[in-house]
């Protein structure tokens, strides 16, 4: 009898999920349609060379996305604009005067009252969400820049133009082999390391190019984001390990690499890797995202006792 309940339990689990993701569609694209185009008006009155810096905020977010904006503004970048995952965040920067838009495309996005935290459904939703936003403004032919909400900029960052279509930044190392490189800030990871395990990207940094072969690589990442209720980090890795460790097809896929991971640095990396081997580490960047996690579990604290 407790197999059944479990069985039965796990099939209603699995409805009301689904239901529940096919109400927020509902609500939110009836919503949120009176914006109609105004969306790419805000996108293109911010645009500077076809450029643009996306950054996705939902309320729960806010006062990252906030400071991260403030960030480029103070380094004398104006192309960036705010992409509200859900209405209240989108109604509140609009009545303040801030650029901000709603991709009404975009579905299923955030409810007011979703946990957005990450490994919770919400946070899923807004992960794959992200994915579906930088496709869109890459379809109006303009150049992004997707950053997350936890991120500082501390130099121009587009001082040095990735060359190729979509660059990410370092995530991490997989080879162990390789996590105590001297030389860590001329590393890169390109598809042939990425191929070995030697390096893992982070999706929370990205620049793409509209180029038809990214917008084929978002556009199915973002299918299987949502198909799997995964999250996209996890997803654009496997299909890019997919083509460079398997079937190594790589005609059908954009040029990639990974910024400078000591100048765009991850939390981790910096604080691990770039810190400790090189005494004047300069970044043009930082995501806190590692510092926060070390910060939640009371990891930093007990170091700094």
């Amino acid at each position: 009898m407790h197999g059944s309940g479990s069985f039965f339990g796990g099939k209603v689990h699995r409805l009301v999920t689904t239901f529940r993701w096919l109400t927020l569609f509902l609500i939110v694209n009836v919503a949120s349609s009176h914006y109609g185009d105004d969306w790419k008006q805000v996108i293109w009155g911010r645009s500077v060379n076809n450029t643009v810096v996306i950054i996705p905020a939902t309320y729960v977010w806010l006062s990252f996305a906030l400071n991260a904006f403030c960030s480029f503004m103070k380094v004398g970048r104006n192309e960036t604009v705010i992409l509200a995952l859900d209405i209240k965040t989108h109604d509140t920067l609009k009545a303040s005067g801030m650029p901000v838009y709603m991709d009404p495309g975009i579905t299923p996005t955030i409810g007011n009252t979703d946990n957005v935290l990450y490994g919770q459904e919400g946070h899923s939703r807004m992960m794959c969400s992200k994915l579906a936003a930088v496709t869109n403004v890459l379809k109006l032919g303009l150049k992004v820049l997707y950053c997350d909400s936890d991120i500082y900029v501390l130099k121009d960052p587009f001082k040095e133009i990735p060359t190729l279509d979509i660059t990410f930044q370092f995530g991490g190392m997989g080879d162990p082999k390789m996590a105590g490189a001297k030389n860590f800030g001329s590393m890169a990871c390109f598809p042939e390391e990425y191929q070995n395990s030697a390096c893992k990207i982070n999706a929370g940094w990205f620049f793409a190019y509209p180029d038809p072969k990214v917008l084929a690589f978002l556009s199915k990442a973002n299918q299987t984001c949502f198909a799997r209720r995964s999250n996209d980090q996890y997803v654009m890795s496997m299909l890019l390990m997919d083509a460079y460790g398997h079937t190594h097809n790589a005609t059908e896929f954009p040029s990639w690499g990974c910024y400078d991971p000591c100048k765009y640095a991850n939390g981790r990396t910096f604080f691990v890797y770039c810190r400790p081997q090189q005494e004047n580490v300069d970044p043009v960047m930082v995501h806190a995202n590692w510092i926060m996690h070390k910060a939640k579990t009371g990891v930093v604290y007990k170091k700094r006792q």
